[in-house]
């Protein structure tokens, strides 16, 4: 019975464990995709931006001296439809922004007047966000790991306070109870007052059981006493 006791005590903070671990782990990886998610919407929405005022850059200052240069930095190439150095990948994309193997950005656009199509690309690697967000990638995943760890002390810690009820009332219900006192947690206003109160009623009702049973037991011992003590003193 001890061994019982132990065995469903112990299977109750386990199952706590199996319960709250894996809802701290979904949790943590749920708020690290959407970091995650964040923070590529908001680098794409930043590259597009770039790219938006780099092309109105041009095209203002095509419509005013009507120059077909097109703007060339170490982050940032162009070129135009007919030109032949213009990659085949690219030239196939139609008006719009695109993003190419996530990490060139593209704008195709027709200034007014030019009667053809401009080609803008920025490349993520040489304007250096790609070593920014591996960099944020790796500090997030650091974050998530201590936050998990910390998470699943938290859950022992916790699992461990929540069953310490059910050990209390299992080791007085070991240990001895008294018939009439009060076990562990009778006062409590949740499932483990429900619990103690069950157990001491039960307690309760096989104490007065087996009072029954000792009187029984005794009156008749007492019944069959006496006809044998009349018999012997007739013989």
């Amino acid at each position: 019975r001890d061994t019982e006791l132990n065995f469903l005590t112990s299977t109750f903070f386990r199952r706590l464990l199996l319960v709250l671990l894996p809802f701290t782990a979904i949790v943590v990886y749920g708020y690290s995709e959407l970091i995650f998610s964040s923070m590529r919407t908001a680098e794409n929405r930043t590259v597009q931006e770039y790219l938006r005022t780099e092309y109105e850059l041009f095209e203002q200052r095509y419509s005013e001296t009507g120059s077909e240069q097109l703007p060339s930095t170490k982050t940032l190439s162009a070129w135009w439809a007919d030109d032949h150095s213009l990659p085949a990948p690219i030239a196939e994309l139609g008006p719009g922004m695109h993003s190419v193997d996530e990490e060139q950005h593209v704008l195709v656009a027709a200034p007014a007047g030019a009667g053809r199509y401009a080609y803008f690309v920025l490349t993520e690697p040489e304007l250096g966000t790609t070593r920014i967000r591996n960099e944020m990638e790796s500090t997030i995943y650091l974050y998530a790991i201590a936050v998990f760890v910390s998470g699943g002390l938290l859950v022992i810690i916790l699992g461990w306070l929540m069953s310490r009820p059910i050990r209390a009332l299992a080791d007085e219900v070991k240990s001895g109870h008294e018939p009439g006192m009060e076990l562990q947690g009778h006062s409590r206003n949740d499932e483990i007052g429900t619990l103690s109160r069950a157990l001491s009623n039960l307690i309760n009702r096989m104490e007065s059981a087996l009072v029954r049973e000792q009187a029984v037991t005794r009156y008749a011992s007492h019944d069959m006493r006496t006809p044998i003590s009349v018999i012997r003193v007739a013989l």
